[in-house]
């Protein structure tokens, strides 16, 4: 009889739930583009997204007055390295 039973010890056990909770959270996120420029300013957010510092897409690209939507981590990354 051939059993498949696995021994884990608690710091395994540890390191494995904070690998799931990482790769779960680090999905990255989009943001409007209007709360980004609150955040960071419309002319240094505007020249970021034409150097593709930032990460944008629009659903709608027929749309000249469609949501645009930016990435959280790279505003956030705007936000620390000026």
């Amino acid at each position: 009889m051939s059993s498949n039973l696995v021994i884990i010890d608690r710091n395994h056990l540890q390191q494995i739930i904070e690998t799931a909770i990482y790769q779960a959270t680090a999905q990255d996120t989009w943001i409007s583009q209007n709360q980004a420029s609150k955040i960071v300013g419309r002319r240094r957010l505007e020249t970021a997204m034409q150097r593709n510092v930032v990460r944008w897409e629009k659903k709608d690209i027929n749309n000249p007055r469609g949501r645009v939507y930016v990435s959280r981590k790279d505003v956030e990354k705007l936000i620390k390295n000026p």
